[in-house]
């Protein structure tokens, strides 16, 4: 990120029935638009694409292309842990709801835990065949029963069973091997929010659902999602409502209804919209829920944000300032209305979606 170079959406003020600002008005003003740099800390000699708070929003942990992971304190900058063992670029990171355990996946097809408080090693799996994709801590919680779940290159599921008492890792996941045909890679995934049901995209287009138990897991169903690879999931804050995103254009709104997923299609208003074979044609590139899960919010290759109801589907308005792909989108975690987004042209976008 370029961190003298934020751009921020101007925030309407909203005004009660005799023309005052709302007491949150100036709260949300302050809010958003008094970020400052808290620290900028060289300590990678690759690049970061793995970055995640713990639990208690005390230390932010990096995973780097340079095969390390590192745990900062955020007060103070200061680096507390530095984990080696991969032998290739970390792809993903994940820390369980009790923030004790760490979980790396990296190009080297490994997934190893780690103790959050200690640094020192708890189990390390070579249980795919190519890269390790995806690895997430369900908050799956059963008496002392909990899961991670990882995903690669392979196509393949794996659900790591454990006990939280004493973090002993079962030696052998429960494996699910989904490729039914040639190349595809699962590249995707979210869950609900008590981690009971979790969902899988992969770039042949499909989605996979699994309810997790305490004595095992179920694989639900396939759906024939997209028209191409699903590049982006992310499951409602709240109810059995999540959404996808595509490289074929369209988002999707999936609700379980009448034992059924039904989806709503999330259209986009396209300029000089091209055909579906064109290599430039329009594509979904990160999706997230707004806050109380009124709204979707969508970036796309044309660079603009796109916000959607979510009960109907429709467009409602559009949010331009980037210049290239973004592929960060997070809700603010208390403001109703505010999005952040991060794109490749180094900008960080704080935007209100909707304003009342």
């Amino acid at each position: 990120m370029k961190y003298n170079d934020v751009a921020f959406q101007l925030v309407p003020a909203r005004y009660d029935f005799l023309g005052n600002p709302h007491r949150r008005s100036f709260e949300e003003y302050s809010s958003v638009n008094n970020f400052e740099l808290h620290y900028r800390i060289l300590g990678h000699l690759s690049s970061v694409f793995c970055v995640a708070f713990d639990k208690s929003g005390s230390y932010v942990v990096t995973g780097a292309d340079d095969n390390l992971v590192k745990v900062w304190c955020v007060s103070s900058g200061l680096l507390r842990f530095t984990l080696r063992g991969h032998a290739a670029e970390i792809s993903d990171i994940s820390i369980s709801e009790d923030n004790t355990l760490l979980a790396t996946g990296s190009v080297d097809r490994s997934v190893r835990v780690w103790c959050l408080q200690t640094a020192a090693p708890v189990c390390l799996f070579r249980s795919h065949s190519a890269i390790v994709t995806l690895v997430t801590f369900l908050p799956f919680v059963d008496g002392t029963v909990r899961y991670l779940a990882s995903a690669g290159g392979d196509c393949t599921v794996n659900f790591y069973r454990y006990c939280s008492a004493d973090r002993e890792f079962e030696s052998a996941p429960i494996q699910f091997f989904e490729r039914t045909t040639a190349g595809p890679r699962i590249v995707s995934t979210c869950h609900s929010p008590g981690g009971s049901l979790v969902v899988f995209g992969d770039t042949h287009n499909k989605l996979r659902i699994y309810r997790i138990k305490r004595d095992g897991i179920e694989k639900l169903i396939d759906i024939d999602a997209h028209t191409d690879r699903v590049d982006s999931l992310e499951w409602a804050h709240m109810g059995l409502r999540f959404a996808s995103g595509s490289r074929d254009g369209t988002a999707k709104v999936w609700k379980f209804e009448c034992n059924s997923w039904m989806p709503i299609v999330l259209h986009p208003k396209v300029k000089d919209e091209k055909t579906a074979s064109s290599r430039n044609s329009y594509k979904v590139t990160m999706l997230c829920w707004s806050l109380k899960d009124d709204f979707i919010v969508t970036a796309g290759s044309d660079f603009i944000l796109r916000v959607w109801s979510t009960a109907s589907g429709e467009e409602l308005r559009q949010l331009e300032g980037h210049k290239e792909d973004a592929y960060v989108l997070h809700s603010h975690p208390v403001l109703d209305d505010y999005i952040f987004s991060g794109g490749h042209d180094g900008f960080l976008m704080v935007c209100l979606i909707w304003d009342y």
